[in-house]
């Protein structure tokens, strides 16, 4: 099970969908969807907490040990942890969703359109070239919000995968209306 570094700002998404932290270990421990970028620099993980409940996690991992020759993450930094409900703002999300399409529409959802490179255009959810710069749509951006920025990146070929901007303020809005009688 890793071990997972929260910062100020995790607890407060966390307290704010009234994420517990056994249910943060839960998630840890045994996830029904995740995934892990080939760099092993990402890790990306969902599991439903009980039938209209689901826990998101997106973060750094920070340090892999192998143990008879298999990979695992020891300690990771999340830079997003969600509780959501199966029926969000851009669609519904259910348990055969795969862990790509659980990313889509939380990034549709609560997310500000990136791109990673000039010739690209926006979106939620980004993969595509990189030029070594992140761009977030400026129209977009309410500077009054706070932002979690997520990606994984490759220097050869130059690549970006599963790029997303999340606004925190937009989501914390949003679970406080749909956690708040139930926490």
């Amino acid at each position: 099970m890793p071990q997972l570094i929260l910062n100020p700002d995790c607890y407060k998404i966390m307290d704010g969908a009234g994420v517990t932290d056994v249910e943060l270990c839960s998630i840890a421990q045994s996830p029904d969807h995740w995934w892990a970028d080939a760099g092993n620099t990402r890790l990306t993980l969902a599991k439903w907490t009980s039938n209209d409940r689901m826990l998101f996690v997106d973060g750094t991992i920070n340090h892999m040990v192998t143990i008879e020759g298999k990979l695992y993450v020891d300690r990771m930094t999340p830079l997003v942890v969600f509780a959501l409900r199966p029926e969000l703002p851009a669609g519904r999300i259910t348990r055969d969703r795969d862990i790509e399409e659980i990313m889509a529409l939380v990034a549709e959802s609560f997310g500000v359109p990136v791109r990673c490179h000039e010739d690209e255009p926006f979106s939620t959810l980004y993969s595509g070239p990189w030029n070594g710069k992140n761009e977030i749509e400026r129209e977009r951006v309410v500077v009054s919000h706070g932002y979690a920025y997520c990606g994984a990146f490759e220097r050869d070929p130059f690549w970006a995968y599963r790029v997303y901007s999340i606004d925190l303020t937009k989501y914390l809005d949003w679970a406080k209306r749909h956690f708040q009688s139930s926490t």
